[in-house]
């Protein structure tokens, strides 16, 4: 999985990959992640952040073989 902060038109995105909103678990995954970052850098993890992680998305395989049937055994 990918997490970006901001939006990405679907035109952009490849037919395997899926863009999904946050769940909790994400929520707390990115928090551990960016509060490590901000702490290293000296940096106010609410410039990142914002509210409640509202301005990110996950960009995720869109089934668990995303190329498979791409290939052929």
């Amino acid at each position: 999985a990918i997490f970006l902060r901001g939006d990405i038109e679907g035109y952009k995105l490849g037919k395997e990959v899926s863009k999904i909103l946050l769940d909790e678990n994400d929520k707390k995954l990115l928090e551990t992640y960016i509060t490590n970052y901000c702490n290293y850098f000296d940096y106010d993890k609410t410039k990142i952040v914002g509210q409640d992680f509202k301005d990110f998305i996950k960009l995720a395989p869109y089934s668990h073989r995303p190329y498979g049937k791409l290939y052929s055994y």
